[in-house]
Parts: C-alpha cells; sequence; structure tokens
C-alpha cells in the first residue's frame, strides 16, 4: 500500500517548522551545510538557502537503514555530486533524490536557483515507499531572494 505522502506532509510540515526553529542553518556563499541524517530526524531539519549562493550539503546516513533526501526543489538545480549515493526520481511524486547506505555519506552542491512561491519546499526520506515521511522524516528548504 502506497502512503499519501502530500496528506502526511499537510499535517507534519508546519509543525515541523515550528518546532525546529533552533535547528535552522543560515547559509553564505559558499557555506557547508551538514545534515545528519537517522531512523526519526533530519538535523537540521529545516536549511535556509540563499538564490545564487553557492551551497555544498553534506549528507550522513547515521541510521541503520537507507535514507535519501528527495525533493521536487531539487529537480530544477545543477548538482555536483559526490561520495557514496544512489540518485533517482521518487514515484508518484517524480521528485529527484539522493540516497546513501547506513554509514555513508555524499556532498551535493549547488547554487540554488529559482524561489518556490511560498518562499520554502519541503524535502523528505523517500525510502520505503515515503514511509519514513510518513513517520516523520521531512524537512524544509527556505528559500530567500538572491542579493542583487
Amino acid at each position: 500500500m502506497r502512503v499519501a505522502v502530500w496528506a502526511v506532509l499537510a499535517a507534519i510540515v508546519p509543525f515541523t517548522l515550528a518546532a525546529n526553529t533552533g535547528a535552522q542553518v543560515r547559509v553564505g556563499s559558499g557555506a557547508r551545510i551538514e545534515i545528519a541524517v537517522t531512523e526519526w530526524a533530519f538535523t537540521p531539519s529545516t536549511i535556509i538557502l540563499e538564490e545564487g549562493r553557492p551551497v555544498t550539503i553534506v549528507f550522513i546516513n547515521n541510521g541503520r537503514l537507507p535514507h535519501a533526501l528527495a525533493s521536487s526543489y531539487l529537480n530544477n538545480q545543477t548538482l555536483r555530486l559526490t561520495g557514496q549515493f544512489t540518485e533517482g526520481v521518487y514515484r508518484p511524486d517524480n521528485w529527484r533524490f539522493v540516497q546513501a547506505a547506513p554509514g555513508q555519506r555524499y556532498e551535493m552542491s549547488f547554487s540554488p536557483r529559482g524561489r518556490p512561491r511560498e518562499g520554502q519546499v519541503v524535502f523528505i526520506c523517500s525510502v520505503a515507499d515515503g514511509r519514513h515521511a510518513a513517520a516523520g522524516l521531512t524537512g524544509a528548504f527556505i528559500i530567500k531572494a538572491g542579493s542583487p
């Protein structure tokens, strides 16, 4: 049975953002952000990006299961990936994902382009047909307008 990810996210993400205000990361040019993931959480779960400012996200799987970072925002980004990873598309939402096995890590570098109308976009762990996301493994990118 496929989990209704959007229904779950509608309930979880607003709470996640409100509950994790202390876990936000601000990004400057050339910044490196480490995201550690376990079976229960992305740490940090809220990442603040600025359009056009290069960033490298270091994804570290500290869990016992494979975990991924999947988001519609990644669909339109030019990513440079290094490390140990699997890349693909999460169905039925057609979100791009990058996954790491337990104990593995990868680096994802890009210059964020495009700002969602809401200014933020969800990311999830797309493993197990979305059941990891349904269990609360969610977060958000907040994309600020670039400096002129």
